[in-house]
């Protein structure tokens, strides 16, 4: 669940959100649609607790699993670390670990650093560590970008079926994306999102 009441957000004295309210039951799977810079991302990251609102409140129930726009990935661990880092951390989750990196098709490539990847083969490798670490809440800001048609397919069914009766909260500039995750999808008008 996740509950935000009379959220405002503002840089440098410029607002980008106002007196914004959202309820989103457990379960629920929710888009956020807007241009650059109208505070999509800022919001996930009040939701997050890494961003203070200036007013208002941001109230969730339940464990938070994030894919960020950036991977956040951890440069000195292989990609097969990376994603146990979030399981145990020890060798008795390295089998899970390998079937969640299977499943987003960097089975062959367990050993590499971050570095020694692509842009979009660490974006996939942030969505198999967020959903290798479970929880009761997916957050997902732009999880697609930098994948082929044809990976983009087999992700987006990956983390539908992955996060299956789970809260969700996707943030995207694409109104396909949007309709294929979400079952209601907020678009930003006026320093505010409003349902479709």
């Amino acid at each position: 669940m996740i509950d935000i009441k009379n959220l405002s957000i503002a840089y440098g004295g410029e607002s980008v959100i106002e007196n914004f309210s959202l309820h989103v039951e457990k379960g629920g799977r929710i888009a956020l649609m807007g241009p650059s810079g109208c505070g999509k991302t800022s919001l996930m990251n009040a939701v997050c607790g890494i961003l203070k609102p200036q007013k208002g409140s941001v109230s969730v129930d339940g464990k938070l699993s994030c894919v960020f726009q950036e991977p956040r990935l951890l440069p000195w661990l292989s990609a097969l670390e990376n994603v146990n880092a979030v399981l145990s951390d020890s060798a008795a989750t390295m089998p899970e670990t390998r079937k969640w990196l299977e499943a987003v098709g960097l089975g062959g490539n367990c050993g590499k650093l971050p570095s020694e990847l692509s842009g979009g083969m660490q974006q996939r490798l942030a969505i198999a560590r967020a959903l290798a670490y479970g929880g009761d809440i997916l957050l997902l800001d732009e999880p697609l970008k930098g994948m082929d048609p044809e990976t983009e397919k087999a992700v987006t069914r990956l983390i539908l079926e992955s996060s299956e009766g789970r809260t969700l909260m996707l943030i995207t500039h694409d109104e396909a994306e949007a309709e294929a995750f979400a079952d209601q999808i907020y678009v930003y008008r006026d320093k505010k999102f409003e349902l479709k």
